[in-house]
């Protein structure tokens, strides 16, 4: 049957209010930048709901199963909707049921090796099987997106894919960009220092994100700069490296009597945006990173950014707006020659011009419109 709407659907909760990343994220962006209509394209969204596989996650499988069960009940009765998915177990799920459908892949690398990289167990029966329907997801869609192109090459080195690029249809890169904007929370006993540099990290203690090399950042950056230049650093998370990072910053703190530090595990959206707003510099050193939405935050917001060259960070660095940081004396001294208003201002200007809401609109109308032109041509061959 010819399509005449596009169904979102993911299995993944509506965050109206921010604050989260991935599929859920960018279909809750896509709820509220949209609504139910863009350029005259009628738009359906399914989000999270419960059922008996996701009710009990004793098992493993739990979400692929539950993704499954619930594409197939989310599209029971939708006869006439092209598809786009976040996740790719509602992506298996739509394979098995014939569906036209788009898959964008938000996965750091494969769903293996993500689940790996986060510490999950399962057993090897398991890993075969999410291999196995990743697999089928990504060949049965017309279109497989990713949300950087430091995402796809990312995906394309995997050492767990069960796919080749030849065997998948890239569709366009699609950027993320930002939705929600609560009024910043204060959090009691962090105030905004004027005479002090402020640095902002945000995101889990792990080796992916990185976070533990920033001591390393912060001892060459003290080495060279003014003994009476003040600099705090602020990170939020949580995570099996906050020991040897809280040792490294004390040490950093007993040796530079101009260096501070506050670390909060954890505070809501609405916190992070008060963070922001008395910040001065956004770091991150991530050793695996699709595309940091926090970055795009801090664009937006006028900050100077410092970001490891991995993944999708280059992406953000449009116009030399962005400091890479791969060699830590290196990127100290380019951040003691810069002037930080003006590098602010320059990646203001940046978000505008490559990342926001009328460049993501433009990008998704496209995407539909596609997925659409092919269920059409399909129904005439």
């Amino acid at each position: 049957m010819r399509s005449d709407k596009i169904h979102i659907i993911t299995l993944d909760r509506f965050f109206p209010d921010g604050g989260a990343g991935g599929g859920g994220a960018v279909q809750s962006c896509n709820k509220v930048l949209f609504g139910e209509s863009l350029d005259g394209i009628p738009l359906k969204y399914s989000f999270y709901d419960d059922n008996e596989y996701t009710r009990d996650r004793t098992n493993d499988l739990w979400d692929l199963f539950g993704a499954v069960a619930f594409a197939m009940e989310k599209t029971e009765d939708d006869v006439s909707s092209a598809y786009v998915t976040h996740d790719y177990g509602t992506a298996f799920g739509l394979f098995l049921l014939g569906k036209n459908y788009a898959l964008v892949y938000h996965l750091q690398g494969s769903r293996v090796e993500e689940k790996l990289n986060s510490g999950e167990r399962f057993s090897k029966f398991s890993e075969k099987i999410i291999q196995y329907c990743e697999k089928l997801a990504l060949a049965g869609a017309q279109m497989v997106c990713f949300p950087s192109d430091g995402a796809y090459n990312y995906f394309c080195n995997s050492r767990y894919k069960t796919i080749e690029t030849s065997e998948f249809e890239r569709g366009r890169t699609l950027y993320n960009t930002l939705y929600a904007f609560p009024e910043p929370v204060k959090i009691d006993g962090i105030e905004r220092i004027s005479d002090c540099i402020t640095f902002l990290s945000i995101g889990q203690l792990t080796r992916a994100k990185g976070m533990d090399r920033h001591a390393g950042f912060f001892s060459a950056l003290l080495a060279k700069a003014d003994g009476h230049k003040r600099f705090r650093y602020i990170f939020v998370g949580s995570g099996v490296l906050e020991g040897p990072i809280i040792s490294a910053l004390d040490r950093l703190k007993l040796r530079y009597p101009n260096f501070s530090y506050n670390h909060i595990p954890h505070c809501s959206y609405a916190e992070i945006r008060y963070l922001q707003s008395i910040s001065d510099v956004y770091l991150m050193r991530h050793r695996i990173s699709i595309f940091d939405p926090s970055a795009l935050e801090a664009m937006k917001s006028g900050k100077a950014i410092i970001l490891s060259s991995v993944g999708g960070n280059p992406e953000f660095n449009r116009e030399n707006n962005i400091i890479l940081c791969d060699d830590p004396t290196q990127a100290a001294d380019r951040f003691l020659s810069a002037d930080l208003t003006t590098l602010g201002a320059h990646n203001r200007q940046v978000y505008q011009t490559y990342f926001s809401d009328v460049v993501y609109k433009d990008a998704y109308l496209q995407l539909f419109k596609r997925l659409l032109a092919i269920s059409h041509e399909n129904i005439n061959e």
